[in-house]
């Protein structure tokens, strides 16, 4: 243990960790006192904590990569996601990327497809915490499922992305066995095209990059916002009724059994 410690002080770390957390405790300062003189809202210094606890720049913009969290997903969908990451960063430099890992086969699958298609691009990989990296994104990237849910319920912006088997795709398509419009949980809940998504084919960095950065830019922002909200508003009152409803039909069942 002894050993550690001195190869740890060796190569500085205690020293870069409390320059970093004075650093921090300095930011989250001045943060504090220009929310206050502007009237910032409080998001604005949950963002800074948020983007400091996972190492990113709190200046700028940053875009949150969520490629799934099974191997058939990743497969499907790391490569043009990686390429994508290439395709935006030669278009605005200037962006920072963040992609939570959901278990370490995940990373490793992911980590191939960026050496291969983006081995320029700066990918800050995080082990699990996909709400703390939602939550310190402008934008997400992310695989069609429960992800997308949650990005709505954070109020990120997003493009949603899905690929099935070649196969499979085809007969879906050829046997109209999908009804609906949408496949995205934020447009199947409202009923319409809340956010971009893309399936099969369409899923390609030329594709996925202007739509993120129109996402980044939509001058529609607070809109969108209003209507995360109500989204999130709908599942509150639908868990409510729910709720209700165990409770009406387990004192029902009571009374049956007296």
């Amino acid at each position: 243990m002894q050993g550690f410690l001195a190869e740890l002080k060796r190569r500085n770390v205690f020293r870069v960790a409390a320059l970093y957390l004075a650093a921090c405790w300095l930011v989250l300062q001045v943060t504090d006192v220009l929310g206050s003189l502007l009237n910032l809202p409080k998001s604005v210094g949950q963002f800074v904590v948020l983007a400091m606890a996972l190492g990113l720049p709190v200046a700028g913009e940053v875009v949150a990569v969520l490629p799934g969290s099974r191997a058939g997903e990743l497969t499907k969908l790391g490569p043009p996601f990686a390429a994508t990451l290439a395709w935006l960063q030669s278009r605005r430099p200037s962006l920072r990327f963040v992609a939570p890992m959901a278990n370490a086969h995940a990373r490793a699958l992911f980590e191939r497809d960026l050496r291969e298609l983006a081995p320029q691009v700066e990918v800050q990989l995080v082990d699990g915490r996909a709400h703390e990296a939602i939550a310190a994104s402008d934008a997400v990237l992310v695989a069609s499922g429960t992800a997308t849910l949650e990005t709505a319920l954070l109020k990120r912006p997003m493009v949603v992305a899905y690929r099935l088997a070649p196969l499979t795709a085809w007969l879906l398509r050829e046997m109209k066995l999908v009804k609906s419009e949408f496949f995205s949980h934020p447009n199947l809940l409202a009923g319409r095209r809340l956010v971009p998504e893309y399936f099969q084919e369409q899923v390609r960095p030329e594709v996925l990059g202007p739509a993120l950065l129109e996402q980044l830019d939509r001058p529609d922002r607070a809109t969108l916002l209003e209507e995360f909200a109500r989204v999130h508003l709908m599942l509150r009152c639908n868990a409510s009724q729910r709720s209700a409803d165990a409770v009406l039909e387990l004192v029902a069942g009571r009374r049956v059994a007296r």
